[in-house]
Protein backbone atom coordinates (compact mmCIF):
# COMPACT_ATOMS: atom_id res chain seq x y z
CA UNK A 1 0.00 0.00 0.00
CA UNK A 2 1.80 2.93 -1.11
CA UNK A 3 -0.73 6.63 0.01
CA UNK A 4 -0.48 9.39 -2.09
CA UNK A 5 -2.47 12.95 -1.69
CA UNK A 6 -5.45 13.80 -3.66
CA UNK A 7 -4.90 15.97 -6.55
CA UNK A 8 -5.69 19.47 -5.65
CA UNK A 9 -5.68 22.74 -8.15
CA UNK A 10 -1.84 24.88 -8.01
CA UNK A 11 -3.26 27.40 -10.41
CA UNK A 12 -6.94 28.74 -12.02
CA UNK A 13 -6.52 31.08 -14.67
CA UNK A 14 -8.95 32.89 -16.74
CA UNK A 15 -8.33 33.86 -20.52
CA UNK A 16 -10.85 36.81 -20.61
CA UNK A 17 -12.08 38.24 -24.25
CA UNK A 18 -13.92 41.61 -23.95
CA UNK A 19 -16.56 42.36 -26.39
CA UNK A 20 -15.24 43.55 -30.05
CA UNK A 21 -16.98 46.92 -29.20
CA UNK A 22 -14.55 47.90 -26.33
CA UNK A 23 -12.15 47.35 -29.10
CA UNK A 24 -9.62 45.77 -26.72
CA UNK A 25 -6.22 44.69 -28.72
CA UNK A 26 -5.65 42.45 -25.95
CA UNK A 27 -7.23 40.27 -23.29
CA UNK A 28 -7.58 39.97 -19.84
CA UNK A 29 -6.05 37.45 -17.82
CA UNK A 30 -7.27 36.59 -14.15
CA UNK A 31 -6.28 34.56 -10.92
CA UNK A 32 -9.32 33.25 -9.98
CA UNK A 33 -8.43 30.24 -7.71
CA UNK A 34 -10.99 32.33 -4.78
CA UNK A 35 -13.94 30.43 -6.98
CA UNK A 36 -15.19 33.75 -8.13
CA UNK A 37 -15.04 35.93 -11.05
CA UNK A 38 -17.00 39.14 -12.52
CA UNK A 39 -16.80 39.57 -16.03
CA UNK A 40 -18.45 42.13 -18.22
CA UNK A 41 -21.46 40.99 -19.95
CA UNK A 42 -21.11 39.83 -23.78
CA UNK A 43 -17.32 38.35 -22.89
CA UNK A 44 -15.80 35.26 -23.12
CA UNK A 45 -14.28 33.33 -21.11
CA UNK A 46 -11.43 29.96 -21.39
CA UNK A 47 -10.57 29.05 -17.78
CA UNK A 48 -6.87 27.02 -17.62
CA UNK A 49 -6.61 24.87 -14.45
CA UNK A 50 -3.75 23.34 -13.36
CA UNK A 51 -3.30 19.74 -10.75
CA UNK A 52 -0.81 18.84 -8.69
CA UNK A 53 0.06 15.62 -10.72
CA UNK A 54 -1.48 14.26 -14.02
CA UNK A 55 -4.46 13.74 -14.70
CA UNK A 56 -6.32 10.97 -16.53
CA UNK A 57 -9.73 12.38 -17.17
CA UNK A 58 -11.88 15.86 -16.36
CA UNK A 59 -15.10 17.23 -16.88
CA UNK A 60 -16.33 20.97 -17.33
CA UNK A 61 -20.08 21.78 -16.34
CA UNK A 62 -20.88 17.51 -16.36
CA UNK A 63 -18.60 17.63 -19.97
CA UNK A 64 -15.97 15.60 -20.51
CA UNK A 65 -12.95 17.06 -21.57
CA UNK A 66 -9.24 16.04 -22.31
CA UNK A 67 -6.83 16.65 -19.89
CA UNK A 68 -2.83 17.57 -21.15
CA UNK A 69 -0.49 16.02 -18.73
CA UNK A 70 -1.92 18.50 -15.04
CA UNK A 71 -3.85 20.77 -17.47
CA UNK A 72 -7.52 21.20 -17.46
CA UNK A 73 -8.61 23.85 -20.14
CA UNK A 74 -12.27 24.40 -20.56
CA UNK A 75 -14.35 25.44 -23.71
CA UNK A 76 -15.59 28.80 -24.41
CA UNK A 77 -17.75 30.18 -21.90
CA UNK A 78 -19.89 33.08 -23.12
CA UNK A 79 -20.74 35.53 -20.38
CA UNK A 80 -24.59 36.41 -20.75
CA UNK A 81 -25.40 36.20 -17.27
CA UNK A 82 -24.11 34.89 -13.77
CA UNK A 83 -23.59 31.22 -13.92
CA UNK A 84 -21.96 28.94 -11.88
CA UNK A 85 -19.34 26.04 -13.95
CA UNK A 86 -18.24 23.04 -12.10
CA UNK A 87 -14.62 21.35 -12.89
CA UNK A 88 -14.10 17.74 -11.56
CA UNK A 89 -10.70 15.36 -12.55
CA UNK A 90 -9.33 11.80 -11.61
CA UNK A 91 -5.47 11.68 -11.59
CA UNK A 92 -3.25 8.49 -13.25
CA UNK A 93 -3.77 6.59 -10.31
CA UNK A 94 -7.62 7.16 -10.34
CA UNK A 95 -8.00 9.46 -7.43
CA UNK A 96 -10.04 12.22 -7.41
CA UNK A 97 -10.58 15.62 -5.98
CA UNK A 98 -11.30 15.68 -2.50
CA UNK A 99 -14.67 18.08 -3.97
CA UNK A 100 -15.31 19.26 -6.94
CA UNK A 101 -14.49 23.00 -7.57
CA UNK A 102 -17.20 24.94 -8.66
CA UNK A 103 -16.94 28.91 -10.03
CA UNK A 104 -19.00 31.24 -10.15
CA UNK A 105 -19.27 34.12 -13.03
CA UNK A 106 -20.56 36.91 -12.08
CA UNK A 107 -21.71 38.97 -15.03
CA UNK A 108 -21.23 42.49 -15.01
CA UNK A 109 -23.31 45.44 -16.80
CA UNK A 110 -20.86 48.38 -19.10
CA UNK A 111 -21.18 51.32 -16.78
CA UNK A 112 -21.49 54.56 -17.95
CA UNK A 113 -18.80 57.14 -17.92
CA UNK A 114 -18.28 59.67 -15.01
CA UNK A 115 -17.46 63.18 -15.65
CA UNK A 116 -16.36 66.05 -13.39
CA UNK A 117 -14.86 69.44 -13.39
CA UNK A 118 -12.84 71.52 -11.25
CA UNK A 119 -12.01 75.38 -11.56
CA UNK A 120 -15.01 76.44 -14.04
CA UNK A 121 -17.77 78.53 -11.91
CA UNK A 122 -20.89 77.52 -11.73
CA UNK A 123 -22.25 81.01 -12.53
CA UNK A 124 -20.05 83.66 -13.59
CA UNK A 125 -19.92 87.09 -15.70
CA UNK A 126 -17.11 87.44 -18.32
CA UNK A 127 -15.64 89.05 -21.25
CA UNK A 128 -16.13 87.85 -24.42
CA UNK A 129 -12.57 87.89 -25.18
CA UNK A 130 -11.61 86.06 -21.22
CA UNK A 131 -10.40 82.59 -21.33
CA UNK A 132 -11.35 80.46 -18.59
CA UNK A 133 -9.53 77.59 -17.59
CA UNK A 134 -10.50 74.36 -15.65
CA UNK A 135 -9.51 70.68 -15.24
CA UNK A 136 -11.80 67.96 -16.47
CA UNK A 137 -11.90 64.51 -14.63
CA UNK A 138 -13.38 61.89 -16.66
CA UNK A 139 -13.41 58.03 -16.19
CA UNK A 140 -14.74 54.50 -17.42
CA UNK A 141 -15.24 51.33 -16.25
CA UNK A 142 -13.66 50.37 -20.20
CA UNK A 143 -12.06 53.44 -21.83
CA UNK A 144 -13.25 56.91 -22.33
CA UNK A 145 -14.13 57.37 -26.23
CA UNK A 146 -13.76 61.31 -26.06
CA UNK A 147 -14.29 64.12 -23.89
CA UNK A 148 -15.78 67.44 -24.99
CA UNK A 149 -18.12 70.45 -24.35
CA UNK A 150 -21.06 72.01 -25.60
CA UNK A 151 -22.80 74.91 -25.69
CA UNK A 152 -26.53 76.58 -25.83
CA UNK A 153 -27.28 80.12 -25.95
CA UNK A 154 -30.31 81.03 -23.24
CA UNK A 155 -31.70 84.38 -24.95
CA UNK A 156 -34.60 83.91 -27.09
CA UNK A 157 -35.86 87.18 -26.96
CA UNK A 158 -33.63 88.87 -28.68
CA UNK A 159 -31.04 86.53 -30.54
CA UNK A 160 -33.50 84.75 -33.13
CA UNK A 161 -30.86 81.80 -33.49
CA UNK A 162 -29.02 81.89 -29.78
CA UNK A 163 -25.35 80.54 -29.48
CA UNK A 164 -25.27 76.49 -29.67
CA UNK A 165 -22.03 74.41 -30.48
CA UNK A 166 -19.88 71.83 -29.40
CA UNK A 167 -16.12 71.11 -29.22
CA UNK A 168 -14.15 67.64 -29.00
CA UNK A 169 -11.47 68.52 -26.32
CA UNK A 170 -9.66 65.42 -26.09
CA UNK A 171 -9.98 61.77 -27.74
CA UNK A 172 -9.49 58.79 -25.58
CA UNK A 173 -8.83 55.50 -26.13
CA UNK A 174 -9.92 51.65 -25.05
CA UNK A 175 -7.54 51.34 -22.53
CA UNK A 176 -7.76 54.78 -20.52
CA UNK A 177 -10.11 54.29 -17.79
CA UNK A 178 -9.04 57.72 -16.62
CA UNK A 179 -8.57 61.01 -17.94
CA UNK A 180 -7.43 64.21 -16.43
CA UNK A 181 -7.38 67.14 -19.11
CA UNK A 182 -6.85 70.89 -19.13
CA UNK A 183 -10.00 72.44 -20.61
CA UNK A 184 -10.18 76.18 -21.87
CA UNK A 185 -13.31 78.35 -22.92
CA UNK A 186 -13.03 81.93 -24.85
CA UNK A 187 -16.44 83.53 -26.32
CA UNK A 188 -14.84 85.07 -29.01
CA UNK A 189 -12.77 81.89 -30.41
CA UNK A 190 -15.90 80.18 -30.70
CA UNK A 191 -17.54 82.43 -31.98
CA UNK A 192 -19.57 82.95 -29.24
CA UNK A 193 -21.78 86.64 -29.13
CA UNK A 194 -22.37 88.56 -26.22
CA UNK A 195 -25.32 86.33 -24.35
CA UNK A 196 -25.55 84.36 -21.21
CA UNK A 197 -24.92 80.61 -22.28
CA UNK A 198 -25.13 77.10 -20.62
CA UNK A 199 -21.96 75.33 -20.74
CA UNK A 200 -21.70 71.64 -20.13
CA UNK A 201 -18.82 69.26 -20.84
CA UNK A 202 -19.20 65.49 -21.41
CA UNK A 203 -18.17 61.85 -21.94
CA UNK A 204 -18.70 59.28 -24.23
CA UNK A 205 -17.52 55.33 -23.77
CA UNK A 206 -17.78 52.79 -26.11
CA UNK A 207 -21.01 51.29 -25.24
CA UNK A 208 -22.86 50.76 -28.56
CA UNK A 209 -25.73 53.37 -28.78
CA UNK A 210 -25.32 55.13 -25.47
CA UNK A 211 -25.95 58.86 -25.30
CA UNK A 212 -23.52 61.05 -23.96
CA UNK A 213 -22.87 61.65 -19.58
CA UNK A 214 -23.14 65.14 -19.31
CA UNK A 215 -21.77 67.42 -15.96
CA UNK A 216 -23.88 70.03 -14.64
CA UNK A 217 -24.84 72.95 -16.27
CA UNK A 218 -22.61 76.29 -16.31
CA UNK A 219 -24.43 79.54 -16.78
CA UNK A 220 -21.99 81.98 -18.33
CA UNK A 221 -22.92 85.87 -18.72
CA UNK A 222 -20.83 86.79 -21.62
CA UNK A 223 -20.58 90.59 -22.31
CA UNK A 224 -18.11 92.40 -24.96
CA UNK A 225 -15.64 95.35 -23.14
CA UNK A 226 -18.54 98.66 -22.77
CA UNK A 227 -21.24 96.33 -21.59
CA UNK A 228 -18.81 94.64 -19.05
CA UNK A 229 -17.52 97.73 -17.84
CA UNK A 230 -21.32 98.79 -17.11
CA UNK A 231 -22.01 96.25 -15.33
CA UNK A 232 -18.62 96.32 -13.42
CA UNK A 233 -19.11 99.84 -12.41
CA UNK A 234 -22.83 99.02 -10.81
CA UNK A 235 -21.44 95.90 -8.39
CA UNK A 236 -18.64 98.47 -7.97
CA UNK A 237 -20.76 100.89 -6.96
CA UNK A 238 -23.18 98.96 -4.74
CA UNK A 239 -20.30 97.48 -3.27
CA UNK A 240 -18.94 100.76 -2.29
CA UNK A 241 -22.65 101.43 -1.08
CA UNK A 242 -21.70 98.28 1.30
CA UNK A 243 -18.57 99.15 2.38
CA UNK A 244 -20.01 102.86 3.88
CA UNK A 245 -22.46 100.67 5.90
CA UNK A 246 -19.85 98.21 7.35
CA UNK A 247 -17.08 100.97 8.36
CA UNK A 248 -20.51 103.13 9.90
CA UNK A 249 -21.40 100.38 11.97
CA UNK A 250 -18.17 100.16 12.96
CA UNK A 251 -17.70 103.17 14.07
CA UNK A 252 -20.42 103.19 15.80
CA UNK A 253 -19.58 99.74 17.50
CA UNK A 254 -16.57 101.87 18.62
CA UNK A 255 -18.20 104.05 20.49
CA UNK A 256 -20.30 101.79 21.74
CA UNK A 257 -16.38 99.95 23.03
CA UNK A 258 -15.45 103.30 24.61
CA UNK A 259 -18.69 103.18 26.82
CA UNK A 260 -18.01 99.49 28.07
CA UNK A 261 -14.48 100.95 29.15
CA UNK A 262 -15.28 103.06 31.56
CA UNK A 263 -17.38 101.08 33.48
CA UNK A 264 -16.45 100.27 37.07
CA UNK A 265 -15.36 96.52 38.02
CA UNK A 266 -18.99 96.60 39.71
CA UNK A 267 -20.86 97.87 36.92
CA UNK A 268 -19.82 95.49 34.52
CA UNK A 269 -21.16 92.58 36.61
CA UNK A 270 -24.34 93.99 36.73
CA UNK A 271 -26.82 91.18 34.26
CA UNK A 272 -27.56 94.15 32.26
CA UNK A 273 -23.84 95.53 31.32
CA UNK A 274 -23.34 91.40 30.73
CA UNK A 275 -25.27 90.96 28.50
CA UNK A 276 -24.49 93.75 26.74
CA UNK A 277 -21.30 93.12 26.49
CA UNK A 278 -22.21 89.74 25.16
CA UNK A 279 -24.55 91.37 22.17
CA UNK A 280 -21.43 93.87 21.43
CA UNK A 281 -19.52 90.76 21.17
CA UNK A 282 -21.58 88.67 18.72
CA UNK A 283 -22.04 92.30 16.36
CA UNK A 284 -18.56 92.37 16.34
CA UNK A 285 -17.92 89.30 14.79
CA UNK A 286 -20.91 89.68 12.74
CA UNK A 287 -19.63 92.81 11.36
CA UNK A 288 -16.33 91.20 11.07
CA UNK A 289 -17.46 88.30 9.00
CA UNK A 290 -19.10 90.99 6.60
CA UNK A 291 -15.94 93.32 7.03
CA UNK A 292 -14.44 90.06 5.39
CA UNK A 293 -16.28 88.83 2.93
CA UNK A 294 -16.57 92.52 1.44
CA UNK A 295 -12.71 92.49 0.75
CA UNK A 296 -12.75 89.62 -1.04
CA UNK A 297 -15.80 90.07 -3.32
CA UNK A 298 -14.03 93.78 -3.78
CA UNK A 299 -10.65 92.42 -4.69
CA UNK A 300 -12.84 89.66 -6.83
CA UNK A 301 -14.36 92.79 -8.67
CA UNK A 302 -10.72 94.62 -9.21
CA UNK A 303 -9.63 91.64 -11.05
CA UNK A 304 -12.35 91.81 -13.16
CA UNK A 305 -11.57 95.14 -13.72
CA UNK A 306 -8.03 95.43 -14.60
CA UNK A 307 -9.34 92.30 -17.52
CA UNK A 308 -11.26 94.72 -19.07
CA UNK A 309 -9.23 97.88 -21.58
CA UNK A 310 -12.52 100.27 -21.04
CA UNK A 311 -11.28 100.87 -17.12
CA UNK A 312 -8.67 103.21 -16.81
CA UNK A 313 -5.55 102.82 -14.35
CA UNK A 314 -6.89 105.93 -12.73
CA UNK A 315 -9.96 104.15 -11.61
CA UNK A 316 -8.38 101.31 -11.05
CA UNK A 317 -6.46 102.61 -8.47
CA UNK A 318 -8.61 104.62 -6.97
CA UNK A 319 -10.64 101.32 -6.22
CA UNK A 320 -7.47 99.50 -4.97
CA UNK A 321 -6.96 102.53 -2.55
CA UNK A 322 -10.33 102.13 -1.18
CA UNK A 323 -9.86 97.82 -0.96
CA UNK A 324 -6.79 98.53 1.31
CA UNK A 325 -8.53 100.88 3.33
CA UNK A 326 -11.53 98.83 4.15
CA UNK A 327 -8.89 96.24 4.65
CA UNK A 328 -6.39 98.17 7.23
Amino acid sequence: IEPVLRPELRSFIADVELPKYLERKEGLQKDVRGGAVSLVQGSTATFTATASRKLKTATVGGQPVSPKDAIIVSPSQAVNGDQKVTFEWTDEFGLASKEPFTLTINSLDDEVPSISCADLPRQKVVLDTEQLTFTIHAQDDFGIKRVGMVWQGLDKTNFTTPAKGERIISAGGPEKEQLELAGTFTASSLSIEPQPIEVRLFAEDYFPGRERVYSPPHLLYVLNAEQHAIWLTEQLSKWHRQSLDVRDRELQLYETNKQLRELTAGEITQPENRRRIENQAAAERANGRRLSSLSDSGQELIKQAMRNPEFGVGHLEKWAEMLQILKD
